[in-house]
């Protein structure tokens, strides 16, 4: 389990430097997703994903980061399902106006928490 969590620290840490260098490909991105009911599949992901790292967390060597990431992941995955089409596609209209400037801000968060996984597993 440890495995595919240091897995996912590396493609998180990846996907947001690729953001950071072209935003363009986020907002690509987040068009294909905008309007339609692929926007589950990544709420089904962040519930698995979480599940995983909440699972993993007593093998990690900083288990309460592991632990609280999962936790995030899992209440993530449940907010996409909640929000629901209507308004999770408000939300993803709203980034598509955001300027390339700030996208690139966004594409932090993902390399942050990607390399602190990688620590912490």
């Amino acid at each position: 389990m440890i495995l595919i969590v240091n897995i996912m620290g590396v493609v998180m840490s990846l996907v947001g430097l690729t953001f950071l260098f072209k935003p363009s490909l986020m907002k690509k991105f987040v068009s294909f997703m905008k309007g339609t009911k692929k926007i589950y599949m990544i709420g089904i992901l962040r519930l698995a994903l979480g599940v995983i790292f909440i699972l993993a967390a007593p093998q990690a060597n900083y288990a309460p980061v592991i632990m609280a990431i999962g936790i995030l992941m899992v209440s993530s995955g449940i907010l996409v399902f909640g929000l629901g089409l209507k308004r999770a596609t408000a939300i993803m209209e709203w980034f598509l106006k955001m300027p390339d400037s700030n996208a690139r801000l966004i594409a932090i968060v993902p390399i942050l928490l990607g390399v602190l996984i990688l620590f912490s597993a």
